[in-house]
């Protein structure tokens, strides 16, 4: 129930001074819990039968306002949504019984968990149903993917009743999903001073209802000045929340020795119990939900975050209890911190969509109830028209699995794909797309062995040799530049794939020397014969097209280190298509540019991996990916 949470009754009540001011749930409204037939039969009402406090705070009058907003519109099908603890059902409670103090009869509350447990069939639904008038507006809370079948049949039978009513509908639980977008979040929890206040006013209440003789009341009149070291504790890790708030005080009164720490990893059991016993349902909207979720829980970071347009994530069922989402316009300097945007085509102004974690120290337990399998994402976008795969791809995540694959591919038959001709590769930056015709290609082979993957720590002796002039991802790349000149001094052929978040313009390297053709020499008529030394940078590209200047960025950058080298610096896009003709790199001008074709490799290389050719088929399936 909402921002909890002591006695109504005056005897009990905190006093003034501790709540600093706060607005109660006024008495003459509560009291219609005794004598509203709607409020005894279809709302769980049992906290405002007992006395329990309650105090207005932003999140009741925010979302008040919202339902009396939604009522005056024209719409007649509403969803509301926010994280759950806030409160949403006292508030809707209390805006109905206010609403009945105001002699307002045209607003009605039902909770569809009371439904299922008391009118599955939906006797008393039906009868009291035909007191409903026209234009009435029905408030439906708790309502979940499992549930739904309820709130259908509820429609059926309003309808039949009355002309045009109004359902405002309140989702709740791990399945709840940001529609347009999370109407209450994070934003929206307890400050330190209301949870401390309502923290003391609750104890008061419950250690008014016990004998000042027992003998835990000294430990539990303790607990009065715990509430900021709760508040301190607790707020590292979760959202404070009315309902936390009660859960953790209610275990920490009735135990005798334990401690904050204690209470915390008592109640992040009970969250962990929760989410791996969470319900479920047979159903193909529950099927998308699950599928999503795995899909977002597998591809990001416990603490990270992804990035996508606006309109891909109104394709995404994207659970607000799971992940929290932020709409977000980019400002100049993300676009030099986070490639993810350029990649992307972002540009100062636009505004997209940040998903990451709500809490993230409960994401390996979500991950564990709702686990990853590439296979059937691949599955889903192959028999339905869901677009998760087409987005993940464009959005890094899948593709970078795609990139994955593609590279043990190679290393399990020891070979690598290049293009058949090569040459120091130019850049020039540019705003205009540019054409690039596809380019033959080559199998050439490398041994396992000199598959190589490397991350920064593999970078470490590299440091001081980095140019002053590179910074941040810049600097990535000449670190790995430097790697691989100091791995050409005695291997002549090798791969290298960079194990970097967020690495600019390059998925992985490729070192090949070649023998080459046979040439006179100028003080021999011998034949000798002349080896070729080119560093490949590869990008496996996305979409019909793709950002050319960060490859080209990327392409300076190594130049610079290899500048007094014998070796070529060759960029490579490689692309999935049934397209043969050119492909379109934005934002560049490239010379020698090599762009290769997955299509016709089947045989040769992709079908080796069963799940890397059934993703390549895929691809080549989607237009929007080609």
């Amino acid at each position: 129930m909402n921002e909890f949470l002591s006695v109504i009754t005056e005897k009990h009540k905190p006093n003034g001074s501790e709540l600093k001011k706060a607005q109660e749930f006024e008495a003459n409204v509560l009291r219609h819990v005794f004598d509203d037939e709607e409020g005894i039969f279809l709302a769980n009402v049992i906290d405002f039968e007992e006395g329990r406090y309650f105090i207005k705070t932003e999140f009741h009058e925010k979302f008040v306002e919202a339902i009396k907003d939604n009522r005056a519109k024209k719409t007649t099908w509403i969803y509301l949504n926010g994280i759950e603890g806030l409160g949403k059902t006292s508030s809707a409670i209390y805006y109905v019984l206010k609403c009945r103090e105001n002699d307002d009869l045209s607003v009605h509350y039902v909770d569809v968990n009371e439904i299922e447990k008391r009118d599955e069939d939906l006797e008393f639904f039906i009868a009291y149903s035909k007191k409903f008038k026209k234009n009435d507006c029905i408030i439906v809370d708790h309502l979940t993917l499992y549930n739904t079948h309820y709130l259908n049949k509820m429609k059926k039978i309003v309808e039949r009743q009355v002309k045009n009513p109004k359902f405002i509908l309140i989702e709740t639980g791990f399945t709840a999903s940001a529609h347009k977008f999370t109407e209450f979040g994070r934003k929206f929890q307890l400050d330190e001073d209301s949870f401390v206040n309502i923290w003391k006013g609750s104890l008061e209440y419950l250690i008014s209802k016990k004998d000042r003789e027992d003998k835990s009341y000294e430990h539990r009149l303790s607990l009065k000045e715990k509430g900021k070291e709760v508040y301190n504790e607790f707020s590292k890790e979760y959202i404070m929340t009315p309902r936390l708030l009660n859960s953790v005080l209610e275990d920490m009164y009735t135990r005798t020795d334990g401690t904050v720490e204690d209470a915390f990893a008592q109640y992040t059991k009970e969250k962990q119990h929760k989410i791996i016993n969470c319900k479920s349902c047979e159903s193909r909207e529950y099927s998308k939900f699950q599928l999503h979720t795995a899909v977002l829980l597998n591809f990001i970071a416990n603490k990270s975050e992804i990035i996508m347009k606006w309109e891909e994530a109104q394709e995404f069922r994207i659970g607000i209890n799971i992940f929290e989402v932020q709409h977000y316009k980019i400002q100049a300097e993300d676009l030099q911190g986070n490639l993810e945007y350029a990649r992307m085509d972002l540009d100062v102004g636009d505004v997209c969509v940040k998903i990451r974690h709500l809490i993230p120290n409960l994401a390996n337990c979500w991950r564990e109830r709702f686990p990853y399998h590439l296979e059937e994402m691949i599955h889903n976008a192959k028999i339905s028209s869901d677009k998760i795969l087409q987005i993940m791809f464009q959005n890094g995540g899948a593709r970078k699995e795609f990139e994955k694959l593609f590279v043990e591919s190679q290393k399990q038959q020891g070979v690598v794909l290049l293009p058949e001709n090569g040459g120091n590769t130019l850049y020039q930056p540019s705003q205009t797309k540019q054409e690039v015709s596809q380019s033959s290609l080559k199998i050439k082979l490398i041994p396992a062995k000199n598959f190589f993957e490397c991350d920064a720590k593999d970078l470490s002796l590299h440091h001081q040799d980095v140019p002053d002039d590179l910074k941040g991802h810049e600097r990535n790349i000449a670190l790995f530049s430097l790697f691989i000149k100091h791995y050409a001094g005695s291997v002549d052929r090798f791969l290298v794939y960079a194990q970097i978040p967020n690495f600019m313009g390059i998925d992985y390297f490729v070192y090949y020397t070649d023998s080459g053709e046979e040439k006179e020499g100028c003080s021999s008529p011998k034949r000798v014969k002349v080896q070729e030394k080119t560093l490949y940078l590869v990008q496996v590209a996305t979409g019909a097209m793709h950002r050319g200047d960060t490859i080209g960025q990327a392409l300076n950058v190594v130049k610079q280190i290899f500048v007094n080298e014998n070796v070529a610096v060759h960029a490579v896009v490689i692309v999935a298509s049934k397209n043969k003709e050119s492909f379109t790199l934005t934002r560049c001008a490239f010379e020698r540019i090599s762009v290769l074709n997955l299509d016709g490799t089947e045989k040769m290389l992709l079908q080796h991996n069963s799940l890397l050719h059934q993703f390549y088929l895929e691809l080549i399936r989607s237009p929007e990916l080609v």
